[in-house]
């Protein structure tokens, strides 16, 4: 979390101190809201609070807390109120019944109703197109070889370049049409909000959706069969999507070494990204981090397939 240090008071320092100690809390000072709120968006920090004294009502004790996903933010709230009320009981701040007491007030940034569907409907948005990407791509070229066609396309004068953009066209396209569903029934069945540019939703999933191509075809050239290449793509792309990229549960709070190895699949990425586009709008520090990223699995996937990808019987 960050500490607004909009003052050196002894309540602030002691209150840093309180956190500081607890096993659960890991507080920063800042020298001002905006940086403390330039960190909640880039998601570098969780939390805000800050302790501002007001001439009518006395201490202000404010609470910020990201809400994208929604049960990593209730229990940040109940934490935190906990430990704001004990730090309380013990401080030297006026209490109720003797004057101007210091009052502590919640506030949930990006959801404050904290509906889980503004979390699961961008998760959900990413595990279809892992399916449509991976799972689809990863039969076209096996299914090739097992049915013996593969002889036959080799004859033809078409190159391997020209052959890879005829597998992943068609697919890409289909990709699309799943995502244009996908934000349609977002906005019209769920009410889920849209605060970032569409213009930038459909690039980084266009992004996204080439790389998830890259992987199937990548799995479907070096395999050549149909049950093996399934079997695979389930193992490297489907289920990295459900377990490790922070669509069901939160990286921050998994092992040092699982956040290590999530960040090796694209979903990891697209999955911050496109929850931070729906909920929190366009923040250009994950934005464009998370679509370089990207970019770089998505050519170096498809430069893989295009170097396995070989007219010949091997």
């Amino acid at each position: 979390m960050a500490l607004v240090r909009n003052s050196s008071s002894a309540q602030l320092n002691d209150l840093y101190m309180h956190l500081k100690l607890s096993a659960y809390f890991e507080p920063v000072m800042v020298d001002a809201f905006p940086i403390a709120e330039t960190m909640l968006l880039d998601g570098s920090t969780q939390a805000i609070v800050r302790l501002a004294r007001e001439e009518k009502t006395g201490e202000h004790l404010q609470i910020i807390v990201n809400g994208r996903d929604s049960n990593t933010a209730r229990i940040m709230v109940r934490y935190l109120e906990a430990a704001i009320s004990q730090w309380l009981r013990r401080s030297s701040l006026p209490r109720p019944g003797e004057g101007s007491f210091v009052e502590a007030e919640v506030r949930v940034w990006f959801n404050d109703a904290l509906e889980s569907r503004y979390f699961l409907v961008p998760g959900v948005t990413v595990l279809i197109m892992t399916l449509i990407g991976s799972l689809l791509t990863a039969l076209v070229v096996a299914r090739e070889w097992e049915r013996g066609t593969w002889e036959a396309l080799i004859a033809t004068p078409v190159t391997a370049g020209e052959i890879l953009v005829s597998k992943t066209l068609p697919y890409f396209a289909l990709g699309i049409v799943g995502l244009l569903l996908c934000l349609g029934a977002s906005a019209v069945i769920f009410a889920v909000p849209m605060r970032g540019s569409l213009v930038f939703i459909f690039l980084s999933s266009s992004i996204y959706l080439t790389a998830s191509l890259g992987m199937g075809l990548l799995i479907s050239v070096v395999f050549k069969s149909q049950f093996l290449a399934s079997q695979v793509v389930l193992v490297v792309s489907f289920m990295p999507t459900i377990m490790l990229s922070g669509f069901i549960f939160d990286l921050k709070s998994a092992p040092l070494l699982a956040q290590y190895i999530a960040h090796i699949f694209p979903a990891t990425w697209y999955v911050e990204l496109l929850g931070t586009l729906f909920l929190a709008g366009d923040v250009p520090l994950i934005l464009w981090r998370d679509m370089a990223v990207l970019c770089v699995f998505a050519v170096l996937l498809l430069g893989l397939v295009q170097r396995k990808m070989q007219k010949s019987l091997e």
